[in-house]
């Protein structure tokens, strides 16, 4: 039988092998909207099978995360918040991989106007998500040190994500003021907010990471 220190360091192994599914995910993503701009369909296509993979194995991680919390790898107390915090990983993934789907299967026309504002958004994204691998492998390496670099990484990754809320109210307002037709308003505004709502799922990583350090503060 495994003893509950081998569980724990599964756990945490294999947490970080879905932290960088999570991360690979999200860079497919991000080129495929890059060849998605090119209308690059065969590469839309690969890259799409490719985010898929790459959630999929997370989900298969995620899972493996459970069966060894289940078994009983670390206190209760911690059990749980390691629990959610990689159900909220999982769901940047899942954003991600809806984003891809949006665009691969419905082909949204992106207007020229709103392209840049839609890159800047994702660069953001990608800083903000790169800031984050770096605080959740700081968190895994040592759960019990409470890091300052940790802590100035998620105020950094909170900025940005105000930053982009911004950039997304504004781009919805020129949008409808736009002399597109209302359809054509709406599958845009879809495809913006799918973008956006990979920065929501980050800043509810920073959240859940957050809670889980000031308890270790008390």
């Amino acid at each position: 039988m495994m003893s509950l220190a081998k569980k724990e360091e599964q756990v945490l192994q294999q947490m970080q092998q879905h932290l960088l599914q999570t991360q690979l995910c999200l860079q497919s993503c991000r080129k495929l909207f890059d060849r998605y701009l090119d209308n690059d369909a065969a590469a839309c296509e690969a890259l799409w099978l490719e985010v898929q993979d790459r959630e999929h194995q997370a989900d298969v991680l995620r899972r493996t995360v459970y069966d060894l919390l289940s078994e009983g790898a670390f206190l209760p107390l911690l059990r749980g918040d390691l629990h959610r915090l990689v159900d909220t990983l999982d769901d940047v993934a899942g954003v991600g991989e809806d984003l891809t789907d949006k665009l691969v299967c419905e082909h949204p026309v992106l207007p020229a106007a709103v392209v840049p504002q839609l890159q800047i958004i994702f660069d953001k994204t990608m800083n903000q998500l790169e800031e984050m691998v770096q605080v959740v492998q700081l968190f895994l390496r040592d759960h019990t040190a409470i890091s300052i670099r940790a802590h100035e990484g998620l105020q950094r990754i909170l900025a940005v994500e105000h930053e982009i809320d911004l950039i997304e109210h504004q781009l919805t307002r020129s949008l409808f003021a736009s002399g597109l037709s209302l359809a054509e308003k709406m599958h845009v505004k879809q495809v913006l907010s799918q973008m956006a709502e990979i920065s929501n799922r980050i800043e509810d990583v920073v959240d859940c990471l957050a809670e889980i350090m000031i308890k270790f503060q008390a």
